[in-house]
């Protein structure tokens, strides 16, 4: 199996893998996938933090990766907790001496999801604050240690949103939109910091996919989403960086 096609199934899953009736949202332990075959290795961090899981969640999703064909392996990650992310990155120098796509997919929406979402001045302070701390300050935590193994010409793809456009932006969902306005920002900052390297660094804006957390009624069907987070991943060396994209374009932002 090619990288290309690893990553593509890898993307297919993470969208498939979302879920977030508001009943069920659990802080969890998120998921580091990794995919090592000879031609590269692949690491995916994915929350699936709107999904009721248990313990065993890398283990059950490092499986379904394997019955889809992939040499996938896993160990537990908190974005969010220093401790935890050295631990990863110990184990992940265990594993390999390079990274070539690292795709931060992990993050919550704690608000709630219909038309009636508090403004800004009315947002839950506790909700807001969480989002941010996991959809914002954690890729921030992962991306300042893990850029380092990240090899030349690699790929850093951060999952944004068209939330996050301050061209369309509204007044609900303070705390989402806020924190995937800043992973633009993270991405943008982090592009130029790394240039030198050649590394690609981009933020994502999949759609408004059909998972349960966008519904039945969203435009996009999960491979759909996907394919835009395929197209940053597999970028070409000298391939276009630090920018927020949708459907391989730079929407208005």
């Amino acid at each position: 199996m090619t990288l290309g096609s690893a990553i593509a199934k890898l993307c297919d899953f993470l969208f498939a893998g979302q879920t977030c009736p508001k009943q069920q949202l659990l802080r969890v332990p998120l998921a580091a996938l990794v995919w090592k075959p000879h031609a590269g290795l692949v690491i995916s961090v994915t929350g699936n933090l709107f999904r009721v899981r248990n313990k065993a969640v890398g283990g059950r999703a490092v499986r379904e990766l394997q019955n889809a064909g992939l040499d996938a392996i896993g160990h537990t990650l908190d974005q969010g907790d220093d401790a935890s992310i050295d631990r990863f990155i110990a184990w992940v120098r265990d594993q390999t001496d390079g990274i070539d796509v690292l795709i931060n997919n992990a993050g919550v929406w704690l608000e709630e999801h219909d038309s009636s979402s508090p403004s800004v001045l009315g947002a839950d302070p506790n909700a807001v604050t969480n989002t941010l701390r996991i959809n914002t300050l954690g890729p921030w935590l992962l991306n300042r240690k893990l850029h380092v193994l990240v090899r030349d010409n690699g790929r850093i793809v951060n999952v944004s949103s068209q939330m996050a456009s301050l061209a369309k932006m509204q007044s609900n969902y303070f705390g989402y939109r806020a924190s995937k306005a800043s992973i633009n920002v993270l991405s943008k900052l982090l592009a130029t910091e790394l240039a030198h390297r050649g590394i690609m660094v981009n933020a994502v804006d999949p759609g408004w996919v059909r998972t349960d957390m966008g519904g039945p009624h969203a435009e996009r069907s999960v491979k759909q989403g996907a394919n835009s987070l395929l197209w940053a991943a597999t970028l070409e060396p000298g391939g276009p960086s630090s920018d927020f994209y949708r459907d391989s374009k730079p929407p208005d932002w």
